[in-house]
Order: structure tokens, then C-alpha cells, then sequence
């Protein structure tokens, strides 16, 4: 009776798996088509519909589906040349593994994943901004984007993990992404960024500072440096 009880919950676990995956496949589908997303038909209904989490159900069960997996077919083959019962070596592997899930140390102990002396000299390029920067200024970060409304408490003129939740404002993310990517790419055509080139930046979008460590070279002075970042005032077009 409790094999039958354990392939009946494995069926229903291979069946919430299956279903989780054939919803994030029409999540993708939702935001596939061609670009620029203005084109997309059916734009708005497209829009709310990709508001629905249950698309990121994936992100969680599917990992969870692999780790039962592998332990009931540990169960299987290691249970059974041990002659130990099935059920006990499940059990004990589940009481392991939700052992060490508590004591293993998780990535959120340090959210920005940089290294400590990278995130300590980010924090304090974001203070600088915040001490010496106006108000109205408005930030690109074209390589790190970590806390950066917390510690600068200024405006970001785009930012991946940002997303607004209103139509209008999803599409002006968007295409605000889309306008710096090809800025980056005909920018670093020849190699290096000029300070014509950044000015660009200030003229056509109203981006008043970049903060950067590995976009470059850069033919502009900055106006704030550490070990890992530079900060690049574009009202300032003082050449390097």
C-alpha cells in the first residue's frame, strides 16, 4: 500500500512538472514575436497576461522534480544493494537534505553576488553619487545594478530588474532598454566610447551620470574613481 501511495504522489509530481513547463512555454510565447515590441499583436492582452507569476512556477518545481527524482532512484539502487527498505533510505536522505538546507549558507547572506572588495567600492561609488550629485540627476549603470535607488537615492533611466507593472510603462522599459543596447553596440563599434559619443547619452535620453566597470575604454574623465568603478559626469566634457 505505500508503494501505491508513493508512485501515485510521483505520477502527480511528474503531472504538476509537465504543467508548470507547458505554462512557461506560454509565457514565452506570449513575449515572442518581432521587434520592437510596439509591433507585437494583440499588445495589450499580451501585457497583462505575462503579469501572472505562474509562469515562474518552473523556476521552482522544476529543480524540487529533480531533486526527488534523484532520490527515489537512489532509493532504488542504493536501498536495494544495502538491503535496506525503501522508504527508510528516502526518508533519511529527505531529513538530510532538509538539514543541510538549513545550515548550507544561501546567496541571499550577500544579494549583489559581487566580491567584497567590488561591493564595498560599489556601495561607495553609490555614496558619492548621493553626496555630490543634484537631486535631479539620472543614472546608467551599464554593468552593475544592485541597490543602486538604496544607496544613491536617485532615478535610473532604465533598470533589467526594475520593471513597471502598467502597460505604458513596460513598453517605455522596453524600448529604453532596446535604445541603450544599440547605443552600446554603434558606440563600441570602433572600439572605445568618445566623449561625443557620451554626450549622446545626456542629449538624447537626459543621462546626467554613468557608473561603470567595464565599459570602456573611455575617452572621458571621471569625475569619481575606485579600485573597481568610475563615475562619468556627461555634463562634463572634459577629455581624458
Amino acid at each position: 500500500r505505500s508503494r501505491v501511495r508513493s508512485e501515485g504522489a510521483g505520477r502527480w509530481l511528474d503531472a504538476f512538472t509537465w504543467m508548470a513547463l507547458a505554462i512557461a512555454a506560454m509565457g514565452w510565447l506570449a513575449a515572442a514575436g518581432p521587434r520592437p515590441i510596439t509591433q507585437l499583436p494583440w499588445l495589450a492582452w499580451r501585457i497583462k497576461l505575462l503579469k501572472l507569476y505562474p509562469f515562474r512556477i518552473a523556476d521552482l518545481v522544476v529543480p524540487f522534480t529533480l531533486a526527488v527524482t534523484t532520490v527515489r532512484w537512489l532509493s532504488l539502487s542504493i536501498a536495494g544493494a544495502i538491503s535496506l527498505r525503501r522508504g527508510t533510505f528516502a526518508a533519511a536522505a529527505y531529513t538530510i537534505a532538509f538539514i543541510a538546507s538549513l545550515l548550507w549558507p544561501g546567496v541571499d547572506r550577500n544579494p549583489s553576488r559581487m566580491r567584497p572588495q567590488v561591493r564595498e567600492d560599489w556601495i561607495a561609488s553609490l555614496n558619492w553619487i548621493r553626496a555630490e550629485t543634484p537631486r535631479d540627476s539620472l543614472l546608467w549603470m551599464p554593468d552593475e545594478d544592485w541597490a543602486v535607488k538604496w544607496f544613491a537615492e536617485r532615478p535610473e533611466y532604465v533598470n533589467f530588474k526594475d520593471c513597471p507593472q502598467d502597460t505604458a510603462g513596460i513598453i517605455e522599459w522596453y524600448e529604453r532598454r532596446v535604445r541603450l543596447a544599440e547605443w552600446k553596440r554603434d558606440a563600441a563599434a570602433d572600439g572605445h566610447f568618445s566623449a561625443d559619443e557620451l554626450a549622446m547619452l545626456h542629449e538624447q535620453m537626459g543621462i546626467t551620470h554613468v557608473a561603470a566597470s567595464r565599459m570602456g575604454p573611455v575617452d572621458l574623465e571621471p569625475a569619481y574613481s575606485n579600485e573597481s568603478f568610475r563615475v562619468y559626469d556627461l555634463r562634463n566634457r572634459n577629455v581624458d
